[in-house]
């Protein structure tokens, strides 16, 4: 080491030493002085808004909708890729994820991933289709599948 490097490296240990020494006395409270923080306490009321429902206009209607767990509605996945099992693997998914009424069948083959939903069972779809990672939904009336429907007010179309 040449002389300039060890005069830094010592004035270097002699800072590290007082700052030490300065922020353990402050922190050890050497000064006699007794902090007290005053007692914080948080009162919090949250209020639950009810939904309200929209038309297809996107306005709103007035009514107050009654929310509907979706993991409680009949769904039917529907294997439409020609990819053997998809359908009861897809089953497996959302049992696992609490749906409670899945059946699955094959359909004709078709391109892409869609959610068909009932009437009353749009925004059962949207959580499906989050739950599944689809992001294509449609009104079953609208439905190449409605006749396959049998009862589920969800229809998965899984596709090519």
């Amino acid at each position: 080491m040449n002389g300039a490097n060890m005069t830094r490296g010592i004035v270097l240990a002699l800072s590290c030493l007082v700052l030490g020494f300065v922020g353990g006395w402050s922190v050890a409270n050497l000064g006699g002085k007794t902090i007290s923080l005053p007692d914080a306490t948080l009162d919090v009321t949250v209020a639950k808004a009810n939904p309200v429902t929209s038309d297809d206009t996107g306005q709103s209607n007035g009514t107050v909708s009654t929310a509907v767990d979706p993991k409680t509605l009949p769904v039917l996945v529907l294997n439409a890729s020609g990819v053997a099992g998809l359908a009861a693997k897809t089953k497996g998914v959302l049992t696992g994820k609490g749906y409670t009424s899945v059946s699955v069948d094959n359909g004709a083959t078709v391109t892409g991933n869609t959610i068909y939903y009932a009437d009353t069972a749009q925004a059962a779809a949207t959580q499906l289709g989050t739950d599944l990672q689809v992001t294509r939904t449609a009104p079953l009336a609208d439905s190449p599948f409605a006749a396959s429907a049998a009862g589920a007010k969800l229809i998965v179309v899984l596709g090519k």
